[in-house]
């Protein structure tokens, strides 16, 4: 093979790949594999605090140390849950069935999630705040952050050891990013 035809095949295989790679809402390709950092954190769940709407007083901080304690800030995260038959996905260790129904319950701004979108920062991200949104009016009660967390991990409501683990992590990432100045 010439040098050019080398080229040419290198050039193909690339866009192939980029093709084949999560994009994001503007449709630019999303790199996984790698942290995201907490300004990118920081700003991903501001637009998605302000585009799920009214409910519980989200903050930033609270999305970002369940981040750190759901996927350690990897978008490439991926953990199989056996009791459930799927798999949990992205930043936020989202499940496409808890994503869908979201989706049907007016979450949209982010798209239809796809697997490439709960595996893209903007959408774990979106998805997540949209379930702790979902979660913080559940039942139409207004729910501490302890029982959000705790239903995150568990589903509403539910209780345990996990559960209350959880909430000791994010209590501990929370805690962290405030003296980080987050």
């Amino acid at each position: 093979m010439t040098g050019d035809a080398h080229a040419a095949a290198l050039v193909v295989a690339l866009l192939v790949i980029a093709a084949a790679m999560p994009r994001s809402t503007d449709d630019s390709p999303v790199l996984t594999g790698g942290r995201v950092t907490l300004a990118q954190i920081g700003a991903l769940a501001a637009r998605a605090i302000a585009e799920t709407g009214a409910g519980w007083p989200v903050d930033r901080r609270m999305i970002a140390a369940m981040v750190e304690i759901e996927s350690g800030r990897d978008p490439a995260a991926r953990r199989f849950e056996a009791g459930l038959g799927e798999s949990s996905l992205g930043l936020m260790q989202v499940l496409p069935s808890t994503a869908r129904d979201l989706y049907g319950r007016g979450y949209q701004a982010a798209g239809y999630p796809t697997e490439a979108l709960l595996l893209s920062p903007w959408g774990s991200i979106y998805f997540g705040t949209a379930y702790v949104r979902w979660l913080s009016r559940y039942a139409g009660r207004s729910r501490s952050a302890e029982w959000i967390v705790q239903s995150y991990n568990g589903g509403p409501g539910n209780s345990n050891a996990q559960t209350r683990n959880h909430w000791t992590k994010y209590q501990r990432a929370r805690n962290r990013l405030v003296q980080e100045g987050f």
